[in-house]
């Protein structure tokens, strides 16, 4: 499957730190968003909220279930529980990239019980450049 992207846990307006955060989690933010920085370098768009993010990018020959599985293995239930209880929102996200027109993927049954364990919303994102495999 020629899939780009990753899941992402995102923590958004949390009372705790990133760094209490990074501690409460045991791994370190893959990217912090800072209320007030700028999002991007080619405009003049800041961001509105502090956000802490954990990303697992799909690797080569990789589902998105796969890596949405190794984003789940690496979080401890109870901090993440309690690290969402003092936030404003709380995802976790699914985003896929392709070259393909035509893209669908699955999740295994222990997946989305793990998922649904968490008590977390899942979005997915998929973005196509409309080829079709031929």
């Amino acid at each position: 499957m020629d899939l780009r992207g990753e899941s992402a846990l995102s923590f958004i307006n949390s009372r705790f730190s990133e760094n209490q955060i990074n501690d409460l989690l045991g791994v370190e933010a893959t990217r912090t968003i800072t209320k007030g920085q700028p999002l991007r370098k080619t405009d003049d768009e800041v961001a509105e909220k502090n956000i802490w993010i954990l990303k697992e990018r799909i690797a080569f020959n990789e589902t998105p279930g796969d890596s949405l599985a190794r984003l789940l293995d690496r979080l401890p239930l109870e901090q993440v529980q309690m690290i969402a209880k003092a936030c404003e929102e709380v995802r976790i996200s699914v985003n896929v990239r392709s070259e393909l027109g035509q893209i669908g993927f699955s999740i295994e049954p222990e997946v989305l019980a793990r998922l649904v364990d968490f008590g977390i919303r899942l979005d997915v994102d998929i973005l196509s450049f409309g080829m079709v495999e031929k």
